[in-house]
């Protein structure tokens, strides 16, 4: 009966104990583009695939070994060196002394994202140093909407665009990434008076300059963000 007793009363102390630790539920994925500046995804993550949200595409991911994954069609990799961190390679940038191109990534389960308050319209685009004087005829147009709380859009040229890109409109703020393999962009820039200033455009860990943006009418009324 005594044994009976002390084996109930351990069990009970083992029930009351703390519980065992449980994996992290990852669910973005935060690219390092230098020491202040990060471009984050959603990202959907099983044992065998990775999706990763780009606004408006879904980027899968196909495990290719212990802890890589292949982008597709670009051939480059996401690998992890520890359980949430590590490198995307892009094997189609030339390697450089230093080795392959590679940035640096983070996986974190991260709290609901703030809603992106609505934005929708179309500005005339400079890039360059000089970009706040506007001078000459803009060879890049942004396009915004919002849509499922957030903000989304592109920059379009005569002869393409520069991709999905999504992100947030907070305050006066604007922050958009796209990431599709190959590409790996982020924008930023502050709003006054409906036009955009103090903006800067990185391109992976290899690229940046700045951009300002004015009120316009699309070039061709027939293009549209959701065709």
């Amino acid at each position: 009966m005594r044994r009976t007793l002390m084996f109930l009363a351990a069990a009970s102390l083992a029930a009351c104990g703390t519980p065992p630790t449980q994996t992290p539920t990852y669910n973005r994925v935060i690219f390092a583009l230098n020491d202040s500046i990060e471009a984050g995804f959603p990202v959907s993550i099983r044992d065998s695939v990775w999706v990763i949200d780009n606004g408006g595409e879904a980027i899968q991911l196909n495990r290719i070994g212990h802890t890589a994954f292949r982008v597709p069609v670009f051939n480059g990799s996401l690998t992890l060196n520890t359980e949430n961190a590590g490198q995307w390679t892009d094997s189609l940038r030339t390697a450089t002394e230093d080795g392959a191109y590679q940035i640096p990534f983070t996986l974190r389960a991260a709290a609901s994202s703030t809603a992106s308050q609505p934005i929708t319209g179309c500005w005339d685009v400079w890039f360059g140093e000089g970009s706040a004087q506007q001078e000459g005829v803009a060879s890049v147009q942004l396009d915004l909407r919002f849509s499922d709380g957030r903000t989304e859009g592109t920059m379009r040229t005569p002869t393409g665009d520069y991709r999905y890109l999504s992100g947030q409109f907070d305050g006066n703020e604007l922050s958009l990434q796209t990431f599709d393999g190959a590409h790996l962009f982020y924008f930023s820039a502050t709003r006054s008076d409906d036009a955009w200033g103090n903006g800067h455009f990185y391109s992976g860990n290899h690229y940046h300059t700045q951009w300002s943006a004015a009120p316009a009418e699309p070039w061709d009324s027939s293009v549209a963000l959701d065709q």
